[in-house]
């Protein structure tokens, strides 16, 4: 029985834990409705003589013959003896009396008002004398059950359901049997402490007896199970024999409660639950400072201490220790039981955000969607039986309060709990599609790449470890997730996601993995593209090699006229430099390889024309590493620049600057010739094509163009971000 059990599939194990919560709660009702009822609220009189009547139902015996505000002083049978009533016949719970003797009293004052109470007439004395009769209903309606019996009730089926969920989704660690062992005491505890919660007056003795120490034997469990799993979870803190000793000291105390061998010290009942609750104390103590080195360990005690401290320690404020101390507690027992779903709470939160037990989110997800379901079927049934309306317009009702309600609460609790505060799915898949249609290096590919699972997945950190991974892996505690990169034998490991607030699970895992397959599968897709437009270029760039670059190089040396072969030479020297950057496409090229190249083309030009070339660049800008795109852009920038000059003024002399300031490259041309208007300026004299040209080129480069007339100066100023321009830092372009 024990392995066929063990080997449920989890939705039978659900929903054998379903059939059993069911069955108690229809046990529970069947009891609850085979009992007298008067229709009566009754409450104690303030100065401790009798009952005071609080409430009369309409529909009850007593409507029409008692009143509120009526006191009650004694009870009796239609021909019995009369029997004076005290307000300790209405405390809820028999186990708040320190002592065996008053507990057995009492069970024995229930066991005699039972039996009045099922006469066929009853009595009751009032304080002024009267005497009045009223006969008792053998099977009151259910709405006449208290509503403690209802919150009870609903209490132990959400506990034994959440406990089996837990359990059958992570059957093997012993602290998801704790959990279920612990929800499996609550839910005994709580359907029996429903029964005589429930109760008008009274229950008869024997039965009183047995859902009393089926309550305080389940609520023992609860405890026990707890402190156990607190002693394990997330890390062993005592040995296992001390979990089995005190589990052994636990169970002799209980039989000693159930056949009062010798009465415990302070309060029978609830003395230890004082020494449970300062083990728990310690234990919790111990277990933090052990994990002190063990950040995955503290993270989880954080999420699972929080709520079973909390819960347990306003249980032992608004109950057991007012019990103790003053005789009566703060809150009743229905009310506790509440306080502790806390502790569920915070579990469902902790799994949602932490995967406590390796327990998925997605379990939190069903959970939601079954509560929907569930909370559909409640207002039907609440809008047939209250508001006696069809079943058809009390399920439109239902709906719509559903759709009203339900729908923005849940919605809202996700957002502020479980959302991830990260990059949209969307917006995620359409920059990866948008970064790999454009040409990148593998060095572009990798900065995007770090950046796209950063903002993905906010993790603690980012490292590049040498792991030659061919898919996504994931941790088995949930904190790494570990992403192959595009260079062979590396990875990315993550950590801690969404800034460090929870772990990774299987869907973070599955996530990572869509996203790695689409981008080797689109920089397959682009690979392909640039093999086919570099043997295209290729092709083109032979084909004007040998055809134009042929001409020109005929027309040089067949040329007579000086100027003719000089415009060859240099037709022929730009037709190179194109051929030149084109093919190395998106190769990257130091500056200072460049410099003398461009020096010692701009002075033969301009020497021939007697123009004096200054030239005076920074050391800084030789480390500087230019796309070959950007290249040639700069080239012909210096080259438009001195045409320009050449050409709309007379200049003695060209000086060509270039600095490094800041996070910028400036390069400044100044000539010393007057500027004179051309037919393509604009408006504003600096119009011409060729400083169209130039602006346009420097912008393509992120940059920006200066044109400036100082005196009998024209200089040309122009602005480059290093950031855009040099390859060695992040290529902001490139993702």
């Amino acid at each position: 029985m024990k392995t066929a059990l063990f080997h449920l599939p989890p939705m039978r194990a659900l929903f054998l834990a379903m059939l059993i919560g069911l069955a108690g709660f229809g046990g529970s009702l069947r009891h609850a409705l085979h009992q007298p009822w008067l229709g009566l609220a009754l409450e104690p009189a303030s100065d401790g003589d009798g009952l005071v009547v609080d409430r009369v139902d309409a529909a009850g015996p007593g409507a029409g013959i008692l009143f509120p505000g009526d006191r009650l002083m004694a009870i009796a049978g239609a021909n019995g003896p009369w029997m004076q009533l005290h307000p300790s016949d209405l405390i809820d719970d028999p186990d708040e009396h320190p002592h065996f003797s008053d507990y057995n009293q009492f069970i024995e004052r229930q066991d005699e008002l039972s039996r009045i109470l099922r006469s066929e007439v009853v009595r009751f004395r009032l304080d002024d004398g009267r005497e009045i009769r009223m006969q008792p209903v053998m099977h009151p309606p259910w709405q006449a059950l208290s509503s403690r019996f209802w919150i009870c009730q609903a209490f132990a089926f959400l506990t034994l359901m959440i406990s089996t969920a837990v359990w059958c989704l992570q059957r093997q660690p012993m602290a998801t049997r704790l959990l279920l062992m612990s929800g499996v005491g609550l839910f005994i505890g709580a359907v029996s402490a429903s029964l005589y919660l429930g109760r008008e007056l009274a229950l008869d003795g024997e039965t009183f007896r047995w859902l009393s120490t089926a309550n305080f034997s389940g609520n023992r469990l609860f405890a026990v199970a707890g402190l156990s799993l607190l002693c394990i979870y997330p890390a062993k803190v005592v040995p296992g024999s001390w979990v089995v000793v005190l589990a052994a000291l636990e169970g002799g105390y209980l039989v000693n409660l159930i056949a009062q061998w010798a009465e415990p010290p302070v309060h029978a009942y609830y003395f230890d639950f004082l020494l449970l609750a300062g083990l728990a104390v310690i234990i919790s103590l111990r277990a933090w400072l052990l994990s002190r080195d063990e950040p995955l360990h503290r993270a989880t005690l954080k999420v699972l201490l929080l709520p079973i401290l909390l819960s347990v320690a306003l249980v032992m404020g608004v109950y057991v220790l007012p019990t103790i101390i003053s005789g009566a507690p703060l809150m009743d027992v229905s009310g506790s039981y509440m306080l502790l779903l806390i502790m569920y709470a915070g579990l469902a939160f902790g799994v949602a955000r932490y995967r406590l037990f390796n327990i998925e989110r997605w379990w939190v997800r069903s959970w939601l969607w079954f509560l929907l379901g569930l909370s559909i079927m409640s207002l039907d049934f609440l809008v047939i039986t209250l508001l006696h309306w069809s079943p058809e317009a009390s399920l439109v009702v239902s709906l719509l309060l559903v759709s009203w309600l339900y729908f923005p609460l849940r919605q809202w609790l996700w957002d502020r709990l479980l959302h991830r505060r990260s990059l949209p799915l969307e917006t995620c898949l359409s920059e990866l599609v948008a970064h790999f249609v454009k040409p990148g290096s593998d060095d572009d590919d990798m900065r995007f790449w770090k950046n796209l699972l950063h903002r993905t997945f906010l993790p603690a950190s980012m490292e590049i470890v040498a792991s030659p991974e061919d898919r996504v892996r994931l941790s088995e505690d949930g904190t790494r997730l570990r992403i192959p990169a595009f260079e062979t034998g590396r990875s990315l490991e993550l950590h801690l996601p969404d800034r460090g607030s929870r772990l990774f699970d299987k869907e973070d895992a599955r996530l990572a993995q869509s996203l790695l397959d689409l981008a080797r599968r689109a920089r397959i897709q682009r690979q392909a593209y640039q093999l086919g437009m570099e043997d295209e270029r290729r092709r083109i760039m032979r084909d004007l090699h040998d055809d134009v670059g042929g001409r020109l190089l005929s027309l040089v040396h067949s040329s007579r006229e000086a100027e003719a072969r000089r415009l060859a030479r240099e037709a022929l020297d730009s037709l190179r430099e194109v051929i030149y950057f084109t093919l190395e496409g998106g190769s990257r090229i130091a500056m200072g390889d460049l410099l003398g190249r461009w020096r010692a083309q701009l002075r033969e030009r301009l020497e021939g024309v007697g123009v004096q070339l200054h030239w005076s660049w920074d050391d800084a800008c030789d480390a500087i590493m230019l796309e070959a795109r950007d290249a040639l852009n700069i080239s012909r920038i210096l080259y438009e620049g001195t045409s320009n000059a050449l050409r709309h003024a007379a200049p003695h002399d060209i000086f060509i600057e270039g600095r490094v300031q800041g996070q910028e490259l400036a390069v400044t041309l100044t000539n010393d010739g007057a500027f004179t208007s051309s037919d393509d300026t604009g408006q504003t004299g600096f119009g011409g094509k060729g400083i169209h040209n130039i602006r346009e080129r420097t912008e393509e480069m992120g940059g920006r163009a200066e044109f400036r007339q100082e005196g009998e100066r024209f200089i040309v100023r122009l602005h480059f971000p290093m950031e855009a321009i040099d390859a060695t830092g992040s290529d902001t372009r490139g993702s």
